[in-house]
């Protein structure tokens, strides 16, 4: 959970093609300069204001083009494309919150799901650190 600004520059001319893991999509960086939010209930909201992100899912792939921003919700589906908002007007809190917001007043009907979505994340998680570790 957090908030990450990202702004990679090409390694000693290497066709790098770095790849960020987030609860719920992996973003495959294909420019310089994004943002990436991760809140509570592990949604994702991504905004690309240089060069582009492949946001990819078990469910779908998406390339986002700089100005351009999306979400990806709890259960991976990732949202159309929008417009990006300009950066000084970004308020990450704020949608933190809300998602906070969300999660609460929906329990405790989301229960099941929300444990479903915790195994998976954890998974993950475990199979991402084992392919990390074999490395």
């Amino acid at each position: 959970m957090g908030y990450l600004w990202s702004r990679l520059r090409p390694y000693l001319g290497r066709d790098a093609r770095p790849v960020l893991h987030t609860p719920t999509a992996v973003l495959g960086v294909r420019g310089t300069g994004f943002d990436t939010v991760v809140a509570e209930d592990s949604s994702s909201a991504i905004v690309v204001d240089e060069g582009a992100v492949e946001i990819t899912t078990e469910q779908a792939t998406l390339m986002l083009n700089q100005g351009q921003s999306t979400e990806v919700d709890p259960n991976e589906k990732i949202g159309q494309p929008g417009k990006a908002i300009p950066k000084k007007m970004r308020d990450w809190q704020k949608f933190r919150r809300e998602k906070v917001r969300r999660l609460i007043q929906h329990l405790p009907g989301d229960s099941q799901l929300i444990r479903k979505r915790f195994e998976r994340d954890m998974n993950r998680y475990l199979r991402f650190t084992r392919q990390i570790s074999s490395h």
